[in-house]
């Protein structure tokens, strides 16, 4: 073996070895957990059969509509495993897992390039899910947090090699970032803000065409479905109420980190003005 390839193998094989050794625990604590699912999970795939067997995603088919899920993306994916024929609760348990191997797969790449191609920087996402144990119990527990950290993840590090040609993946990672848990989309909103600062007009088309636009479409078609302008995960659970019930937990929710932490902002604009300079 010449030089060349001996040092290649020298700086992948830690990489390799931190990510197997995350895949055994992962394997061995999850058989060990595998029991475990939490009580939401079950909501989650209640709509999801209903929705598969062409029932709408409902809790009760045939009532009204009440929104008791957080997750569409989740509930999506769910919906169309069991449609083609799989267990929906081991569909979600092999899911996460796989997600959450994914998840540090991108935030390994993502810390190797940022950290000037360091073995070791690609190394470290993997020791923490070592560390972490509760990932196992995320990832075997039937819910929606791996699937949204890997998508999160993915818009992070596109975000952080952007160029022209990743605009349009950037901005539906974004839009799925955000149907997969809520609180994206004030993570997603603030990046785009700060990117949009330095990349100007060609991002603002592409977030318009694949962020905004297909958002907007969501919101009008669960708004005219369940008949609530706000959805579950601003707090508004009964159906019945007038159209902008829950507008104050949406403004209290958003408040917190504008006018209570504005220098949050100042200092994400600062930081992609000096960028854009530079």
């Amino acid at each position: 073996m010449d030089t060349a390839r001996r040092q290649q193998v020298a700086r992948i094989l830690p990489i390799f070895v931190a990510c197997v050794a995350f895949a055994w625990l992962l394997a061995s604590r999850g058989a060990r957990w595998w029991v475990f699912t939490l009580d939401d999970a079950y909501i989650t795939l209640r709509y999801s059969q209903h929705w598969a067997n062409g029932l709408g995603p409902s809790w009760n088919p045939g009532g009204t509509p009440a929104e008791g899920y957080t997750t569409t993306l989740w509930m999506a994916l769910l919906a169309l495993a069991i449609r083609v024929g799989l267990d929906g609760l081991l569909f979600a348990k092999l899911a996460g897992g796989a997600f959450a191997l994914a998840t540090l797969g991108v935030a390994s790449h993502m810390s190797w390039r940022l950290a000037g191609r360091s073995t070791l920087a690609a190394c470290v996402p993997w020791l923490f899910g070592c560390a972490y144990w509760p990932l196992t119990l995320h990832a075997v527990s039937g819910m929606e947090t791996t699937c949204s950290a890997f998508v999160l993840t993915l818009f992070f590090w596109l975000s952080s090699e952007l160029t022209p040609k990743r605009y349009p993946a950037l901005a539906l990672t974004a839009l799925f970032a955000c149907l997969a848990r809520p609180e994206a989309v004030l993570a997603c909103g603030a990046t785009l803000v700060v990117l949009l600062v330095r990349e100007r007009l060609p991002l603002l088309r592409a977030i318009a065409l694949y962020t905004v636009l297909p958002g907007l479409l969501y919101f009008a078609l669960r708004a005219w479905y369940f008949g609530l302008l706000f959805p579950l995960s601003f707090y508004v659970k009964a159906t019945g109420r007038a159209p902008l019930a829950g507008l104050s937990d949406v403004l209290e929710f958003y408040q917190v980190f504008t006018l209570a932490r504005p220098w949050w902002g100042a200092l994400c604009l600062l930081g992609a003005w000096r960028d854009r300079r530079l």
